[in-house]
């Protein structure tokens, strides 16, 4: 993907969670892994990417503007966008390392992602109205709604076949449940896609 580090196997444990496993032994203060800021994803590259098409245009002037959709729904649209391109993407790799929908099936997943009768089974009316408000808030979106997407990137010719209803929430899954939050040199606030760091289940310091 692009980071220096001395953790290079992945592997799935026996319980289905995945990780790393350095190759070679280390002591308390060993630098494990170094993750250069040009391959960490935020809005403002996505905000950069041929895929913004979709929401400068609907976010413009007018009185049928809206208003900018959210950081995740910006990076969700950028995963989409580049996951079409294949090995064509700069972030191939990274794609290709993030949790499918069949990965987010086997292991529980976020509860966005789940069937109306196993969200029954939690037996918590808050939970449950909560899972479907998010839900109802990116179907009916009118930048990342499965409908208004479609038409968008057809118009737009984005490539590949328009984005299915199980390809937004794929998407955003992957973000909402990756994402890192950090502020930049001017102090606002920015949501990150970090390579790697999901498969490390210890304390990080980002520096």
């Amino acid at each position: 993907v692009g980071s220096e580090m001395c953790i290079r196997d992945r592997y799935v444990g026996k319980n289905g969670l995945r990780g790393v496993r350095t190759t070679r032994r280390v002591k308390r203060g060993d630098e494990l892994m170094r993750i250069p800021r040009s391959i960490i994803l935020d809005e403002n590259i996505a905000d950069a990417s041929p895929v913004s098409r979709i929401w400068s245009e609907s976010s413009g002037g007018g009185a049928s503007a809206h208003p900018p959709p959210p950081a995740y729904a910006r990076l969700a649209l950028m995963l989409l966008y580049e996951r079409q391109r294949g090995e064509a993407s700069p972030y191939a790799k990274y794609i290709n390392l993030l949790p499918s929908a069949d990965d987010f099936a086997k292991e529980g997943g976020p509860t966005v992602l789940w069937s109306d009768e196993d969200l029954q089974l939690l037996e918590c009316d808050k939970l449950i109205g909560d899972t479907r408000t998010r839900r109802e808030r990116v179907e009916t979106s009118p930048v990342i709604g499965v409908e208004a997407l479609q038409s968008q990137w057809e118009t737009l010719e984005l490539g590949g076949p328009p984005p299915s209803l199980d390809d937004i929430r794929w998407a955003v899954a992957a973000v909402t449940s990756r994402a890192y939050g950090a502020q930049n040199e001017e102090g606002a606030r920015l949501s990150l896609l970090i390579p790697m760091v999901g498969f490390v289940p210890v304390p990080m310091r980002m520096a």
